[in-house]
């Protein structure tokens, strides 16, 4: 969770700090009164500075009223966002909670899916446009929420840069066998049992820490919210049962 009023950890231009010193308590109220909640604002205020900072613009403005309406598009995008994953996680919970349990996709194969992501996420970043497009089995059409769920969540939801520093510990932790007799470990190990950053240990192991370095970039959340980048989830129109023994469905 944000402190609120502490300034984004990392680098910054002399014209991102004027920025923030001069309009981050403004920009927090103006979220908490667009948002009504003011963990959120702070949440969201923070973040916004992180993505300027991210993005290496060093625009500086002419007027007061300039610099905030270019603020408040900014974190009126991520306003965007959040409202976006809140439906999503509103409907998926809907679904499941009308489907019955035969519907439900098993916790493996949506780990699938997840880990399946983030091995194409380098790909992703380098393409001005994309769609994902998903096929999804009759049996599981009414579960397809989860799925969108998991797109959402390991695409564009970047990690703000204590949470990548805290995994970075995590992930080397374990792989320098590390128990759960020691309290930082316990705690993250709580922390991180999600299955967002399950899939991400599972890529890490394969490639490296450029995964978990890479976990903080805006760039493929930024593609969504401007729908350059999509998912699209299709259910197939015939079961075909005489492929099965070909294919590993998700």
């Amino acid at each position: 969770m944000t402190t609120p009023g502490h300034a984004p950890t990392g680098p910054a231009t002399p014209a991102i700090a004027t920025l923030y010193s001069d309009h981050h308590g403004w920009l927090q109220g103006w979220l908490r009164r667009r948002l009504g909640s003011a963990a959120e604002a702070a949440d969201l205020a923070h973040d916004t500075f992180v993505r300027l900072m991210c993005s290496g613009t060093g625009r500086r403005f002419d007027s007061l009223a300039e610099a905030r309406a270019y603020l408040k598009k900014t974190a009126g995008n991520l306003c965007i966002n959040l409202w976006r994953r809140q439906e999503i996680e509103r409907a998926w919970l809907e679904t499941l909670a009308a489907a019955p349990e035969a519907f439900y996709p098993s916790a493996e194969r949506a780990a699938i899916v997840r880990q399946a992501l983030e091995e194409v996420i380098d790909l992703l970043r380098a393409l001005p446009a994309w769609t994902i497009r998903l096929l999804v089995p009759q049996h599981l059409a009414k579960a397809s929420g989860i799925y969108t769920t998991a797109f959402f969540e390991q695409l564009a939801m970047p990690l703000r840069p204590e949470t990548r520093d805290e995994l970075q510990w995590y992930v080397e932790g374990r792989r320098a066998g590390l128990g759960t007799r020691d309290a930082r470990f316990r705690r993250a190990a709580e922390a991180f049992a999600a299955p967002r950053f399950q899939a991400l240990y599972r890529v890490w192991r394969e490639r490296g820490d450029s995964v978990v370095q890479a976990s903080v970039s805006p760039a493929l959340a930024d593609a969504i919210a401007r729908d350059v980048g999509q998912l699209e989830c299709r259910v197939l129109a015939h079961r075909y049962r005489h492929l099965s023994s070909l294919l590993a469905t998700a």
